[in-house]
């Protein structure tokens, strides 16, 4: 979904808005419901809309792009929380996912580089942004290796 997220954004951007937080936060979105079971998201089903309702309502009342960065950036908070989660329970059965340790890495920068540009302005922290764009592409190929369960990222202890 991730892999996703910046070309529909862009897309979006050029050819039909030229706001593209909605774009990466239903995609953001998608990707949190991807964290939990299908039992449990087909049971909630309406609790999970309402709170995508939630996030919708937020971007159309905060026009401005700090805000909606914002927004975004409390949607991937909270998947590293469910990440954090399962990466703790597999630490707990003796095995080491460095697919979602990673995951979380990536979306922990990503919400650094978001507070970090609403903080300060863009020329203050560009080498940082070049930093995590260097990150953002090792990540993409590691993706493009790896699959989610792949046995070579379990690591037993």
């Amino acid at each position: 979904m991730y892999a996703l997220t910046g070309p529909l954004g862009y897309l979006t951007y050029f050819l039909i808005t030229p706001n593209m937080y909605f774009v990466t936060i239903t995609l953001s979105y998608i990707t949190f419901l991807s964290i939990f079971e299908f039992a449990l998201l087909k049971g909630q089903w309406i609790y999970f809309l309402g709170i995508y309702c939630l996030f919708v309502v937020a971007y159309v009342n905060f026009t401005n792009w700090q805000y909606q960065s914002i927004i975004l950036a409390v949607l991937w908070i909270a998947t590293i929380l469910m990440l954090s989660h399962h990466f703790i329970i597999s630490l707990l059965e003796l095995k080491f996912n460095s697919f979602v340790l990673l995951l979380i890495s990536y979306l922990f920068l990503q919400v650094l580089q978001v507070f970090l540009i609403v903080a300060f302005e863009y020329k203050y922290i560009s080498n940082y942004m070049y930093f995590t764009d260097l990150f953002e592409i090792l990540v993409g190929i590691f993706f493009i290796i790896f699959r989610a369960d792949d046995d070579r990222l379990f690591i037993r202890l």
